[in-house]
């Protein structure tokens, strides 16, 4: 005699009521019980492939390194192919969402480094124009770190 499993029938009514949904939200709507109707999705879905959840779609994890989630729904169906998110479109847009998220420390470090280059460090120092860029910026580095020591022992 079988045993009814518990925790498919959860994650497929879970599935049925609320919609598809990825591991993580199935986990923070059951709680406790959650982490049992996911290991209840992967088992059923390697024993029994497309009868009774299959993947409906793919979201990209933000915040977290890793590939994309997959979206599950309930019922029997094929599994929907998994896109590239790796095109130039999508890293344009990654990029564009991370200035959005960062514009003012962005605008604020490029304009302290603009006001750094326009401002010399030594004006006085007519040598410098004779040495070349490499050497340069050696020399203006040590010239920085000097200046830093002895305003920090002043």
């Amino acid at each position: 005699m079988s045993c009814k499993p518990l925790s498919r029938e959860l994650a497929h009514t879970t599935l049925q009521e609320y919609g598809p949904m990825t591991k993580a939200d199935l986990l923070d709507l059951l709680g406790d019980k959650g982490k049992t109707a996911a290991q209840a999705i992967f088992t059923a879905r390697s024993d029994y492939p497309g009868q009774y959840f299959h993947i409906v779609g793919y979201e990209p994890q933000r915040g977290r390194r890793g590939r994309e989630m997959p979206i599950y729904a309930a019922g029997p169906g094929p599994d929907a192919p998994r896109p590239n998110f790796n095109t130039k479109a999508a890293k344009r847009a990654r990029q564009d969402r991370y200035y959005q998220n960062n514009r003012a420390q962005i605008i604020a470090r490029t304009r302290a480094r603009r006001a750094a280059q326009k401002t010399p460090l030594l004006p006085d120092n007519q040598w410098l124009a004779l040495l070349a860029p490499t050497d340069r910026r050696s020399v203006l580095a040590s010239a920085r770190m000097t200046v830093r020591n002895q305003a920090a022992y002043q």
